[in-house]
């Protein structure tokens, strides 16, 4: 007999991270029940196939009378989640025009006006676009929080933020991927309710090996990487320290010089808010040594290969730092974003656990790449081991009676 899950996030755009989460949860979970069947719902409907994501159902549907039936389990399947709001979340959906109109509907409506005509528009009955109340769904649904992150909650009113944690106390189970999250759900958290787990995707490395993204990339890539000379990833959200991208170019070249690595300029989202695309091409411009851009359409595993093969890691993306961590590549962060802050001070070793600016960039990769290989293996075995461990959690919290 057959049993739904019906897996909830940000799947329906172009981001790295996103796009994983319903393919490692469903991977993760089928092989510990083979009983599961799985449906992904983001905002609306999508069909990103040709990127290796998965297709999904509108949110929406998950709240029609009938759609959900009891004892089946929803399941928020990773990612930033808690705290988001409507209008942010309708931004990254929207392009041109449409990315101007709400901006200026948020400024002479109020964001709070744009919120609620964004949740309507989606068709949700909660308050932010994550967090589900099983109240909202038939009796008998469980709902479970696998390794999410709250970097916005910090920045919501005490009142908001305390509606937030209630919602959560009624789920069956919730994990989260860093301490800072952790500790501002310490309301719900005095028997150790909310366990903290490395981000989910760590444990890509044990789903995806090395031969088959052989097998499963573009022929293009592969033939990159047969190149003799070594390369380093670099990475960065469209705006990262735009006013300093000549001196950020230079010191690029001057790395790849010092460490004899060819730059790959590696975008990782290409969605609203993200747009790496955008800041890599400018950079790539100015940059004298021999930079790669990779063209716009690569997949999900075509940048998860060429993470795994590269000598070194270098961005603000999360989920770049994640993929370093599962195969065990040297990585560096980039500072100023909050996330990928809280995630390395939880779980990163010695030497890759802060982020860097400019100034310090090449001293630091210096610094990162003189670790012992044997330490950055012994972290990933850790967090797969922890990883492994909240997907057992998981698949308990689903075959448990109501």
């Amino acid at each position: 007999m057959t049993k739904p899950i019906f897996l909830l996030g940000a799947y329906d755009r172009f981001n790295y991270g996103d796009l994983l989460f319903p393919i490692i949860v469903e991977k993760a979970l089928r092989s510990r029940n083979s009983s599961l069947q799985f449906a992904a719902h983001a905002l609306v409907e999508s069909d990103l196939s040709e990127f290796g994501a998965v297709k999904t159902l509108p949110i929406r549907a998950l709240f029609k009378p009938g759609y959900v039936p009891e004892g089946s389990t929803v399941i928020v399947a990773g990612g930033g989640v808690l705290g988001s709001s409507w209008h942010a979340m309708n931004m990254n959906l929207s392009v041109g025009l449409k990315t101007s109109l709400l901006y200026y509907a948020a400024k002479f409506l109020g964001v709070r006006a744009i919120n609620e005509l964004s949740r309507y528009r989606f068709g949700s009955p909660s308050p932010w676009p994550w967090i589900i109340d099983p109240d909202h769904l038939p009796p008998g649904v469980k709902v479970i929080y696998n390794s999410v992150g709250g970097s916005y909650l910090a920045r919501l009113p005490v009142m908001e933020r305390d509606q937030i944690i209630l919602a959560l106390s009624r789920a069956s189970y919730i994990s989260v991927r860093d301490q800072a999250t952790k500790s501002l759900l310490a309301p719900m958290d005095q028997n150790d309710n909310v366990k903290l787990v490395p981000d989910s995707a760590v444990v890509m490395s044990d789903l995806f090996p090395i031969t088959w993204l052989t097998q499963h990339v573009e022929p293009s890539t592969n033939e990159f990487l047969n190149r003799p000379k070594k390369y380093f990833c670099f990475q960065m959200w469209n705006g990262w320290q735009a006013s300093r991208i000549d001196e950020l170019a230079v010191v690029l070249d001057d790395l790849a010089e010092e460490i004899n690595a060819t730059p790959l300029l590696l975008p990782i989202g290409r969605a609203q808010g993200h747009e790496d695309h955008i800041g890599l091409t400018q950079l790539c411009g100015l940059m004298k040594s021999d930079a790669i851009l990779p063209k716009a359409n690569i997949s999900i595993f075509d940048i998860m290969h060429l993470i795994a093969n590269s000598s070194l890691f270098i961005g603000t993306s999360l989920h770049g730092a994640v993929t370093s961590e599962s195969y065990s590549v040297p990585h560096l962060g980039l500072e100023d974003v909050i996330k990928l802050q809280h995630y390395r001070e939880s779980w990163e070793i010695e030497g890759q656990d802060q982020c860097t600016g400019i100034e310090k960039l090449i001293s630091q990769s210096k610094k990162v790449l003189a670790i012992p290989q044997e330490a950055r293996d012994e972290n990933r075995d850790r967090l797969l081991a922890a990883t492994r461990d909240n997907f057992d959690n998981i698949a308990a919290a689903i075959a448990a009676e109501v």
